[in-house]
């Protein structure tokens, strides 16, 4: 019959496991353990209808990531893409024509407005957001598991007749050895 662990010999394992969980989360929180983020490219259309004068950005609403990249590509007519005023970032693609692209990169979050100052009947908005926490698994992993063998170290090497003792363990007749 094996003894139970007595409540100290508990919450120091416990003791052990959170300790290895705030040195994890610490970890993670200072330091990029993974592979960078990639950032995307979204394409913003400049579209219209030069009979009927309608005209419109399509998507006229995106999200996107701090670091990612917004091509807008005229389509139809000319038309620029241009932010309004009072913004963190500020673009302006100038007069663009049929097949013509203008980029930019963003690198503060927020939402940004803009406009087509040829068309001011064209307007869109993009909204920036910071990305996501990428939690790298594989070092969290790394992490629990020198925490359980922390634990076992510590839970083996407090064994010996007098640890076992003063953390509670009482061994019984049968049990011969530790």
């Amino acid at each position: 019959m094996n003894p139970r662990p007595s409540r100290v010999a508990r919450r120091v394992i416990a003791a052990t496991f959170c300790l290895s969980l705030l040195v994890m989360l610490t970890l993670s929180a200072t330091q990029p353990l993974g592979p960078a983020r990639a950032t995307q490219t979204f394409t913003v259309q400049m579209y219209g209808d030069d009979m009927t004068l309608e005209y419109e950005f399509i998507p006229a609403n995106l999200t996107i990531n701090v670091g990612d990249t917004v091509t807008w590509i005229d389509e139809a007519g000319t038309h620029t893409a241009t932010s309004l005023p009072n913004q963190a970032e500020w673009w302006d693609s100038g007069p663009l024509t049929l097949d013509q692209t203008f980029s930019h990169t963003f690198t503060h979050p927020g939402t940004y407005n803009y406009t087509s100052l040829i068309d001011p009947d064209m307007y869109g908005t993009i909204v920036v957001q910071q990305p996501a926490p990428e939690f790298p698994g594989s070092a969290a992993a790394v992490v629990v598991a020198l925490a359980a063998l922390f634990a076992l170290f510590i839970e083996r090497r407090l064994r010996g007749r007098e640890g076992r003792e003063a953390l509670g363990f009482h061994p019984t007749a049968s049990s011969k050895g530790y």
